[in-house]
């Protein structure tokens, strides 16, 4: 193993308590959480992830990704169901070895292991871990008609080597996607070989705190305020919004989500009525008076001109309308759409706390009591 990847390593077994493992078994948490992260945005316990433990033949990590979230039991499946009446659903496998080269027999028994999971009848033997995630996978296919697409299944054989593309490797890697592609269970399948440097890219990526600018003309910088280093509110239109909830792959940011105290709920009264509000040009232009607005809490917050830079930022109020938004990002123009939105900067825990909790409280309101102001 080379110094750098040694030394991630143990940076990575030390701020997870894991320094009284064997170093094979770190490594491989090391890359299931390197993988893993690239593929789900979102904090998770690498126990969640962890099926090596068992030794499964040829898998060290698994994730079942539902609707945005990591699973790891059938309830919580059923609750997605439920909140979101569809699935959409990804797998990620993972395969490490501490050994300096690819090996192509280790390569297709992964592969191997990998179609063997999907079977209803099994040839090879489960440890505990991988019997319970196979549960969960089979639930997921009886659900087939809650399936917007396919599932997509990723894999990814790791080792602390520098692959090369060599040719006969490649082939063996081709062919086993091809086979896992054929079974027709998949809407994408991809096999990745991670080398030394991929690996250390990855985990380095995982680390990484976002960060974003955006445009901000139109807003009032608010006073001094105790605990927090700036704050403004405004408005921004929703292609500005986007820049901040969206990634490069027009994929919904879930991670920034974290600190909210709901999850997206799907189908309400309200969330139906964002989307009656979007769905024509006439009434879209009036969402900024209709809609209560973004609320974006940073630790760090940047003002340059008419431009804010968030660092370490979290939506704490607003994950409905900023996921109605994404869903109906179709039937709008993102530039003449404007949303309200109020950004604060600071560090202080405790204020965090005060502004999600304040954010998301507020009297209920009856609908008689809302019928009431109707002719």
């Amino acid at each position: 193993m080379d110094r750098i990847t040694q030394n991630l390593l143990q940076e990575f077994s030390q701020s997870q308590g894991l320094q009284n493992l064997q170093e094979a078994e770190q490594f491989e948490h090391f890359a299931n959480n390197a993988v893993v992260s690239a593929e789900y945005q979102e904090s998770f316990d690498v126990e969640d992830v962890y099926v090596g433990g068992d030794k499964n033949p040829g898998i060290d990590g698994l994730a079942i990704i539902v609707n945005g979230s990591l699973v790891s039991d059938i309830d919580e499946v059923n609750d997605l169901i439920e909140t979101n009446k569809y699935l959409e659903v990804g797998f990620v496998f993972v395969q490490a070895k501490t050994s300096a080269r690819f090996d192509g027999a280790d390569i297709g028994s992964f592969i191997e292991a990998v179609r063997d999971f999907f079977r209803e009848a099994p040839r090879l033997v489960r440890g505990a871990a991988l019997a319970e995630r196979a549960l969960i996978a089979d639930h997921i296919f009886r659900n087939t008609s809650k399936l917007r697409a396919n599932p997509t299944c990723a894999l990814f054989y790791v080792t602390t080597g520098n692959w090369t593309g060599d040719q006969n490797l490649q082939a063996r890697i081709d062919q086993g996607q091809k086979d896992l592609t054929q079974t027709d269970v998949f809407s994408r399948v991809t096999v990745t070989a991670c080398g030394a440097k991929e690996l250390q890219k990855l985990y380095r990526q995982s680390k990484e705190t976002l960060a974003i600018e955006i445009d901000f003309p139109n807003k009032v910088t608010l006073p001094e305020i105790p605990g927090i280093d700036q704050a403004f509110i405004g408005v921004v239109s929703v292609a500005t919004l986007f820049k901040l909830i969206i990634d490069d792959s027009q994929t919904l940011r879930r991670s920034v989500f974290e600190d909210n105290i709901r999850d997206f709920q799907g189908s309400t009264e309200v969330n139906d009525a964002i989307r009656k509000t979007l769905s024509t040009s006439a009434h879209s232009k009036s969402f900024v008076v209709l809609n209560n607005g973004i609320t974006v809490v940073c630790r760090e917050l940047q003002q340059t001109g008419n431009k804010c830079t968030l660092v370490g930022y979290q939506i704490v109020n607003g994950c409905q309308t900023s996921n109605v938004l994404y869903g109906c990002r179709d039937a709008f123009d993102h530039q003449s759409v404007l949303v309200p939105i109020k950004l604060i900067g600071t560090e202080n825990e405790e204020i965090v706390a005060a502004i999600i909790s304040a954010t998301n409280s507020q009297n209920a309101v009856k609908p008689e009591e809302l019928e009431a102001m109707t002719e």
